[in-house]
């Protein structure tokens, strides 16, 4: 026989948990690419490019275009990612990989995404951007200390929180910016573009949800108005 109190925590814990996954939060994600088959961890969708794990890590060759793969949950918010990244062979020095986040896990655009390009001492040499319809709107470029060399892994790791993105590099902050506006969720991946890279200790660590905040896309106009500023 359940007492009053027993039968009470019960049912709070039951409707605990039904708020738990109606957030949408993720569980903690460690992907080694462990597997020895060649095949893909499950639950990754290849949207574009050659994608196979090899030798322990997950290979993409994206000589040939942009190259995508997507895993997740299209209603996850906020969360930490972070990945080990090996360039291979390249088709020329701007050539890049990618953490994406807040995307569709069919592919569907847009999407965003934190890329490390080859040579990552250019004024562009990491990025926000989204990949939209009509191409991609980058919002905002930096340079690393460092430039990267065929072989050698680099770590990039990206926080999304809110309308928030902050990207690093090999634990150097490259990159903050406030308009993660284009979903307010979305699941998580990886791309690369123009070259053969080797990835590794792909890691998701959740955030908690929160608002969105003031900066949602309207569909009405607007006003713009603009000055010079001090001169």
């Amino acid at each position: 026989m359940v007492s009053k109190g027993g039968f009470i925590f019960t049912i709070l814990l039951f409707l605990g948990l039904c708020t738990a996954n109606a957030s949408g939060q993720p569980d903690p994600v460690y992907e080694r690419f462990a597997l020895a088959d060649g095949s893909l961890p499950q639950k990754w969708y290849a949207g574009s490019g050659k994608w196979q794990v090899s030798d322990g890590k997950l290979l993409v060759d994206s000589t040939s275009g942009d190259a995508f793969i997507f895993f997740g949950s299209n209603l996850w918010q906020n969360y930490i990612l972070q990945v080990d990244v090996t360039f291979k062979k390249i088709k020329n020095q701007s050539r890049w990989c990618s953490l994406l986040f807040r995307a569709d896990s069919s592919g569907k655009k847009p999407f965003s995404q934190f890329p490390l390009r080859f040579k990552s001492t250019l004024n562009n040499g990491a990025e926000f951007a989204v990949r939209r319809e009509d191409g991609w709107d980058v919002r905002r470029i930096a340079r690393t200390t460092a430039n990267t060399i065929i072989g050698k892994t680099r770590k990039l790791k990206v926080i999304v929180r809110g309308l928030q993105v902050t990207g690093f590099v090999d634990g150097q902050l490259v990159i903050r910016s406030s308009f993660c506006i284009d979903r307010d969720t979305g699941c998580v991946g990886l791309g690369a573009s123009g070259c053969i890279v080797a990835f590794d200790n792909f890691k998701l660590t959740p955030l908690e949800d929160t608002s969105m905040g003031s900066y949602a896309r309207r569909n009405k106009p607007c006003d713009i108005i603009s000055h010079r500023g001090f001169s």
